[in-house]
């Protein structure tokens, strides 16, 4: 069993086969460089929530059995196996919100610099991490502040910055598989959003104005 995880807890839940610990890595590695959790799902054990649910989430959120609630959770206890790093690399969306969650559970910035494959000085900001701008080739990591920003853009600036069809596919996959339903059905103005969604949507603006062809 060695590469394996020991706990069933890592068990893909829809395909019921253990992860990896090098399938973990490359996975995490990949997300970090902006995939989506659905295509990394989908590529290493052929269901799309095997990475949301059996890796992502459970480092995001430090996952802990119940009754060993006293005990490291599991963004505490992961070992980096075989991963690259991403020291001195511009943060993508993904990294953001990951670091976003793990400042709401106020971890240790060593936590989650290991799991980013970061040191830690480069997480130790005055700004909050809405405010650290991605890495553009992200700009289609489908995650709900992405399809938020988009829509702020559209109704705020009037610009659109992806077709209809790209939005709606965004918007379908993140009911599906990344739980925003609520909020995307909601009838909440643009304008009353949150403010990394405002930065998220500025951020968007000039990275889609810098990747135009010059005249």
């Amino acid at each position: 069993m060695s590469g394996f995880f020991p706990d069933d807890e890592i068990k893909n839940e829809g395909a019921g086969k253990l992860w990896l610990k090098s399938e973990r890595d490359k996975a995490l590695d990949e997300y970090f460089e902006g995939a989506h959790p659905k295509q990394l799902g989908i590529k290493y054990k052929k269901a799309p929530k095997a990475f949301l649910n059996s890796i992502l989430n459970k480092l995001r959120y430090n996952y802990k059995k119940e009754g060993q609630e006293d005990q490291p959770g599991r963004a505490e206890r992961y070992e980096p196996f075989s991963r690259f790093s991403r020291k001195g690399k511009r943060f993508t969306p993904n990294e953001v919100d990951f670091i976003r969650c793990h400042r709401e559970l106020k971890l240790d910035l060593s936590v989650t610099a290991k799991i980013l494959m970061r040191d830690v000085s480069e997480l130790k900001s005055d700004k909050s991490p809405e405010q650290v701008k991605g890495d553009g080739k992200a700009i289609l990591s489908t995650t709900l502040d992405l399809v938020l920003a988009l829509r702020y853009v559209y109704h705020i600036y009037e610009r659109k910055l992806v077709s209809d069809k790209t939005y709606d596919d965004l918007v379908a996959e993140e009911i599906e598989y990344g739980g925003g339903e609520k909020v995307l059905k909601s009838q909440q103005s643009a304008r009353d959003c949150p403010p990394r969604i405002k930065t998220l949507a500025l951020y968007l603006c000039e990275r889609y104005d810098d990747d135009k062809p010059k005249k």
